[in-house]
């Protein structure tokens, strides 16, 4: 009896721990698509894309002080740090989501790893392996 319930846990729990950081994962997606459409939206109207929360037509707030994220310094969520670098003098541009270390990451993650939508190719990526595998 032992041995199959061990068993169970061994096959279901890290099955247990990608279901959770996915779930995770969608804060940076819903919050990454946000900001990319406010980005084009900004962009039909001054020929430019901005790395400055402020310019953009939404509102994020900070998790921790509940104040909309504003300038170019990274705005933090829940689960992680988001930030707009500006490519081409502004004529694309990245979204980089670093997972915060809290609440803590399996290691089947690395810490701290970037979750990140480039404009330039119109795609997502991750800068770890598991993590491409797991959410892309």
């Amino acid at each position: 009896m032992v041995i199959i319930v061990s068993t169970l846990a061994s096959i279901s729990a890290p099955q247990y721990f990608k279901l959770l950081e996915k779930f995770r994962n969608s804060e940076a997606v819903f919050v990454m698509g946000e900001i990319k459409r406010a980005e084009e939206r900004y962009y039909l109207k001054k020929g430019i894309y901005t790395d400055n929360f402020a310019d953009l037509d939404i509102e994020i707030k900070n998790e921790n002080t509940q104040v909309p994220c504003e300038g170019t310094k990274a705005c933090e969520l829940k689960y992680y740090l988001i930030k707009i670098k500006l490519k081409d003098k502004g004529k694309a541009y990245l979204i980089l989501a670093k997972r915060k270390e809290k609440p803590a990451l399996h290691r089947r993650y690395s810490p701290g790893y970037i979750f990140y939508y480039d404009s330039k190719t119109n795609s997502f990526g991750c800068n770890d392996a598991n993590c491409v595998r797991d959410f892309l």
